[in-house]
């Protein structure tokens, strides 16, 4: 029996046995690997108190991640919110560099919500801030803090969540006296003083400035003010000024919250004490990255950029985008945003992105962009010649489904244009049906693809528009033009004719009125003589001289009448 066969011998009548070794085996490399990966925790500190109802506690959240970095956290904490009640949170010394959902809280739900990250290379350890809650108990009983949900993701490029364990806070409040009691108020103190801020005036809002200017009114009778400014939300202020004071000059105040608390004292003693908000944040934003999608057609006319900012102290606003200098786009709220501009013009470009935290302090990055032009559309074909009225169609060649424009021109200046739209296979067609008059002229054109990216105008193409051709040989053509010239020569003859005759009739005319006129007048003196003559010669004291001059008067008179109408009428015949 060969080595073979007495091992599957062997085998066969063992097979039970090694199937339950094998098992054993997957079972304990399984364990051992699953032990291997690094797991991640939740939890609070202090996790357990007795306190008593009125007193205040700090609680911190922390994470752990001994064995494999981790870069981002989330939760969502419930407490009950008829024994607990938030004050305020904070996040300085916190591992997380950006906010993606800024902490936050309601006392009327009993939640307090979070989520972040932590940037490259992440966090390891075991007592990593996240951040802390300053809580008030107001009745007694117990007061739990749970994690609702969670989770805390490894920084191994696939965010695999690595939690494996959500803590839990519980504490126990009692009815019994607290610690440091508030001492009661007389009924005849002053009433609490209403705080104003010229530079801080909303509590509400964050503030760049860290000098402050406070104010209150001090009503007659008041005999001390008592102030502090500390990080607490109700405490009892102990620096006094007498005589009382109404107004206060804080400098250098601290990054992030603060309380300013005043109190003032007449006779009865001490009356209740006032709490003003201040927030301070005189620090830009401490991380602040933009990257540009890459690109992989430098003529893509649209840019995509990816844009985050974390400020730990006010957190983030808004992000302000100008593309050229004019505002294209603001982004509201902090975390990762991704921009998307609108389609380019081919040429540089500048886009620059402002981050504004809620102070109003700002960073800016500048991204210079160049965008690619498209090739101009080429023009396949087209007249050279066209007759006066005649359609002007052209053909050419261009990107699929783009729009393209020509522009019809004289002397390189452009006068009208028209549209079309290229087909899947880049071939378009444009038909203008508008006759052109006689001249030369010139087109040329541009793309725009679906995109939105464009092209530079093609180089201009030189057309002419003649008369229409009346189908006539070369002689026949000449001889046509020597028949209209005589026509138009025999036209401005005639023409002319008329007008000089015109003016002939005109000035005949006025000559026949002027003659008239003068003729008129010498008559009537020739008579004033005749008439004088004829009287001396009734009362015959006329000479023989006189009466010869009077026969002669009468006679030339006739001649004179008969010689001047003869010469008028042929004047009218001659004219016509």
């Amino acid at each position: 029996m060969g080595i073979t066969q007495t091992f599957i011998s062997i085998f066969q009548s063992r097979r039970r046995l090694f199937i339950r070794a094998v098992t054993h085996a997957v079972f304990l490399f399984a364990l051992f690997a699953a032990s291997s990966v690094s797991a991640a925790s939740l939890y609070f500190s202090p996790s357990a108190g007795s306190y008593t109802t009125g007193q205040t506690v700090t609680v911190t959240v922390y994470t752990g991640s001994q064995g494999t970095a981790m870069n981002a956290v989330s939760g969502v904490i419930s407490f009950p919110a008829d024994t607990v009640e938030v004050l305020s949170l904070s996040k300085t010394g916190s591992i997380v560099d950006l906010w993606v959902q800024e902490p936050s809280f309601s006392n009327s739900s009993g939640v307090i919500s979070f989520e972040g990250i932590a940037l490259n290379p992440g966090y390891t350890g075991s007592a990593g801030k996240i951040l802390s809650a300053t809580i008030r108990f107001r009745s007694s009983g117990a007061a739990p803090l749970t994690f609702s949900s969670g989770s805390v993701l490894a920084n191994d490029g696939q965010g695999t969540n690595i939690l494996d364990s959500l803590g839990e806070a519980t504490f126990t409040i009692g009815d019994g006296i607290a610690p440091a009691p508030k001492p009661s108020v007389p009924a005849s103190a002053p009433a609490s003083p209403v705080i104003t801020s010229e530079t801080h005036s909303d509590q509400t809002a964050w503030y760049s400035n860290d000098v402050g200017v406070f104010r209150w009114n001090v009503p007659s009778g008041v005999t001390g003010t008592r102030l502090l400014l500390d990080d607490k939300p109700q405490s009892t202020p102990t620096v006094q000024y007498v005589p009382p004071i109404s107004e206060k000059t804080i400098k250098n105040l601290d990054e992030g919250t603060q309380y300013l608390h005043a109190q003032l004292r007449n006779d009865a003693g001490w009356g209740a004490a006032a709490h003003f908000q201040i927030n301070v944040d005189t620090e830009a934003p401490e991380s602040f990255i933009v990257s540009m999608k890459e690109r992989t057609d430098i003529t893509d006319p649209k840019i995509t950029l990816d844009i985050s900012a974390a400020d730990s102290t006010s957190g983030i606003d808004r992000y302000e985008i100008l593309i050229d200098g004019v505002i294209a786009d603001t982004l509201s709220g902090g975390g990762k945003k991704r921009y998307e501009t609108n389609a380019l013009s081919a040429g540089a470009h500048m886009i620059n992105i402002t981050v504004f935290d809620k102070a109003g302090n700002l960073v800016s990055k500048e991204v210079p962009i160049e965008v690619e032009a498209l090739a101009p559309p080429k023009f396949t074909d087209y007249p050279e010649t066209l007759t006066s009225g005649e359609p002007f169609n052209i053909k050419g060649e261009t990107y699929p489904n783009s729009e393209v424009t020509v522009w019809i021109g004289e002397d390189g200046k452009a006068i009208e244009s028209y549209a079309t739209v290229s087909n899947e296979h880049g071939v378009f067609a444009l038909e203008i049906q508008k006759g052109f008059s006689r001249g030369k002229y010139v087109f040329w054109g541009a793309v725009k693809d679906i995109r939105g990216a464009t092209s530079e105008p093609s180089e201009p193409i030189a057309f002419s528009v003649s008369w229409p051709s009346l189908g006539l040989t070369d002689g026949q053509a000449t001889s046509t033009l020597v028949f209209l010239a005589l026509i138009i020569i025999a036209w401005y003859a005639r023409s002319t004719f008329i007008l000089l005759k015109r003016r002939i009739h005109q000035e005949s005319d006025e000559a026949k009125t002027a003659l008239h006129k003068a003729f008129d007048l010498l008559r009537n003196e020739v008579e004033n003589h005749v008439e004088t003559l004829e009287r001396k010669q009734k009362k015959k004291v006329a000479t023989k001289e006189e009466e010869k001059v009077l026969r002669r008067f009468k006679k030339n008179l006739k001649e004179a009448e008969k010689y001047i109408a003869e010469e008028m009428k042929d004047i009218d015949d001659l004219l016509g």
